[in-house]
């Protein structure tokens, strides 16, 4: 019984909220300790700080997945708490908080869907974790949450200059937004297909080839690359000669595709006999219509 009651959803939440509560009080305190500083210095500090109290926490608790909430909560927060350093709110600010809160919510949201209790550990995070041995700490703080906390940055630095030297909207203004409508789109779509794969029992072991999966192999991390692609288009948009900031979007790209992507292939090629016939009929990140 009291298994049952500890491994509980219930539990899980209770003990999230007030790790993230607590990992957001430091990373404003954090924030507030080089006034002086370039925004983006303070930023990355702040980013900093909090993830490093996730962390702590997931060494406390022996469970790496502490962090798993943390890569679509922290844009939802960080965005609106540094717009009044930006220049205020304007049209260009409140379309991209708007988009990457429909982003981050359902991502929240599906994310909610799937974890059972805070016990449980990602299967990716328990492999690291018998590889590494001895420097599992390291691995579990550069690895799963340092690493992905960069990314999210460089990925949200265009927004932040949108929102900086945003004017008016324009035709690229328009496109960026309807790469980052249908990036959320896609990956709501595909999502809700394998849920619906997955409670079916007679498709235990089986792989999913209905829908947008029949076409790609990994359409949800298709949609996370082309959000913050589109919020690189929205920063285009306005500040053209700071394309330097592409190396946001395209870092995203390369982790998807040169280590999630494999990841994810190898670890379904050892549980499924029919994945690499799959792999044949469907793309890997861009549709393969046959």
């Amino acid at each position: 019984m009291l298994k049952k009651i500890y491994d509980s959803r219930t539990i899980g939440f209770a003990v999230l909220v007030p790790i993230y509560a607590l990992a957001l009080w430091v990373g404003l305190l954090a924030f507030r300790l080089f006034p002086d500083h370039e925004l983006l210095v303070r930023f990355f500090t702040a980013d900093a700080a909090a993830t490093a109290v996730i962390f702590a926490f997931s060494l406390l608790l022996g469970n790496a997945s502490v962090y798993d909430p943390y890569w679509s909560v922290a844009p939802i927060l960080i965005l609106p708490l540094t717009v009044p350093l930006l220049g205020g709110w304007n049209t260009g600010a409140v379309i991209l908080l708007a988009l990457v809160a429909l982003w981050g919510l359902r991502l929240t949201w599906n994310w909610s869907q799937t974890f059972m209790a805070w016990t449980m550990q990602d299967w990716r995070y328990d492999m690291l974790r018998s590889k590494s041995g001895f420097a599992w700490p390291l691995v579990n703080f550069f690895g799963i949450h340092f690493f992905p906390t960069v990314m999210v940055y460089l990925a949200l630095i265009p927004g932040f200059f949108f929102i900086r030297h945003f004017t008016r909207l324009t035709l690229l203004s328009f496109a960026g937004i309807g790469v980052c409508l249908a990036a959320v789109l896609l990956q709501a779509t595909a999502d809700r297909q394998m849920r619906q794969f997955r409670q079916n029992p007679l498709n235990k072991g089986q792989v999913n080839r209905e829908g947008l999966w029949r076409h790609i192999r990994h359409p949800n991390y298709l949609g996370e690359i082309l959000m913050w692609w589109g919020v690189f288009i929205l920063m285009m948009s306005q500040a053209s000669r700071l394309w330097l900031a592409v190396v946001g979007p395209l870092a995203m790209t390369c982790m998807f595709a040169l280590i999630s992507v494999p990841m994810m292939e190898k670890r379904q090629m050892q549980n499924k006999p029919d994945y690499a016939d799959y792999q044949r009929r469907a793309g890997m990140l861009l549709p393969r219509f046959k």
